[in-house]
């Protein structure tokens, strides 16, 4: 999740990160600075996914062969 789809979805609290371990399945992160989605694509395996921290919005990002595919769901109100 880069800067502009924090900003766009509210997201100036802390998200979590899907991490794929059983042991730390979420990690609790920030979106702090430019390249932090960066850094977080080398250390986690894809698809990346994003919790908003009221629970209520998913962001899973995938590697295509050419370019990424995101996708955003919310919780119905």
């Amino acid at each position: 999740m880069d800067r502009g789809t924090a900003r766009r979805e509210r997201h100036h609290q802390p998200c979590y990160a899907a991490t794929h371990l059983g042991i730390l399945p979420w990690l609790e992160c920030r979106v702090p600075e430019r390249g932090c989605t960066a850094r977080l694509r080398c250390a986690i395996e894809q698809p990346w996914m994003f919790l908003s921290e009221t629970l209520d919005c998913l962001v899973v990002v995938s590697e295509a062969e050419y370019y990424f595919e995101a996708y955003l769901s919310r919780r119905p109100t």
